[in-house]
């Protein structure tokens, strides 16, 4: 495998990494963020209630938003890794 062929993959593996670690410690702060706002509206009787609910609903929405992003890179990491898979066969690389 020629070098830039091995730079290449390597890449990809460190945006692979990027995308899935750095949406990990973004999620994170989103959501101790959105802890604190959410932990003073819940100790105020008149509006606790409703906070509880847009809480559980904020936090799922976080949740799968930052998980379909990790899906997403995930998704493009393999495509690029296949194509140039299929790249080094037709060059007879592989």
């Amino acid at each position: 495998m020629s070098l830039d062929k091995q730079r290449w993959r390597g890449l990809v593996a460190l945006a692979r990494d990027g995308v899935e670690h750095g949406t990990r410690a973004i999620e994170r702060v989103h959501l101790a963020t959105a802890r604190r706002t959410f932990a003073i509206l819940e100790a105020i009787p008149v509006t606790a209630p409703v906070s509880r609910v847009v809480r559980v609903v904020h936090d799922a929405s976080v949740k799968a938003s930052y998980a379909a992003v990790r899906v997403g890179g995930q998704v493009v990491g393999e495509v690029v890794t296949r194509a140039m898979a299929d790249d080094a066969d037709a060059d007879g690389d592989a």
